[in-house]
C-alpha cells in the first residue's frame, strides 16, 4: 500500500514537471479584431515526443464563443513536429472526420505536422455526419520556399492555439 502511494506521488510529480501553465498574450488581428486578450493553456508532452497545447476555458474566453464557429470547439492542438523550427505551416479545415481526438491524415503527399482535438460537446456536421477539425501540414518543398512564394494558407505555427486561427504569414 505504501509503495503504491509513493509510486503514484512520484508519477504525479513527474507529470507536473512535464505539464506547466502559461499565459499566452495574443492579438485578435488574424480574427479581425485589434484588441489583445489572455488565454491560459497547459502544455503536455506526449510519449511519442509530440506536444499538446490544451486550452483552459475561463469566462473571459467564453465571451467570444460562437456555436457556429468550428474553432470554438477546439480543446487542444497537437504538434507532431517542433514548431520552433518551422517558419510556417499550411492550415486546412477538414470536414467529415470520424474522430474528435485521433490523428488526422491527408491523402495527398502532405506531411501532417499538427492537428486539433475537439471538446466532448463538439457537434457533428449535418452534411458529412463527421466532425470539422483543423490540420496543419507541409507539402514537399515548402521549407525551401522563400517570400514571395509562401502559400496563401500559411500561418505562423507559434501563434496557433485552440480556437485561435494564428497569424497569416505574409510574403515580404
Amino acid at each position: 500500500m505504501v509503495l503504491w502511494q509513493v509510486a503514484w506521488i512520484g508519477t504525479a510529480l513527474w507529470n507536473r514537471l512535464l505539464s506547466f501553465q502559461l499565459s499566452a498574450r495574443l492579438t485578435r488581428e488574424s480574427a479581425g479584431a485589434g484588441d489583445s486578450f489572455s488565454m491560459k493553456t497547459r502544455i503536455r508532452r506526449l510519449k511519442d515526443g509530440s506536444k499538446e497545447i490544451i486550452r483552459l476555458l475561463s469566462p473571459e474566453n467564453l465571451e467570444s464563443w460562437s456555436k457556429d464557429d468550428p474553432l470554438s470547439y477546439e480543446k487542444s492542438i497537437v504538434w507532431l513536429s517542433d514548431i520552433a523550427e518551422l517558419p510556417f505551416v499550411r492550415a486546412r479545415l477538414v470536414q467529415g472526420v470520424r474522430s474528435r481526438r485521433g490523428a488526422i491524415y491527408l491523402e495527398d503527399d502532405a506531411r501532417v505536422v499538427g492537428y486539433s482535438k475537439l471538446t466532448p460537446n463538439a457537434p457533428r456536421s449535418a452534411d458529412t455526419n463527421g466532425y470539422i477539425r483543423r490540420v496543419f501540414y507541409l507539402k514537399p518543398g515548402d521549407l525551401a520556399r522563400r517570400p514571395p512564394d509562401i502559400p496563401s494558407s500559411a500561418v505562423d505555427p507559434r501563434t496557433v492555439l485552440p480556437g485561435i486561427p494564428g497569424e497569416v504569414v505574409k510574403p515580404t
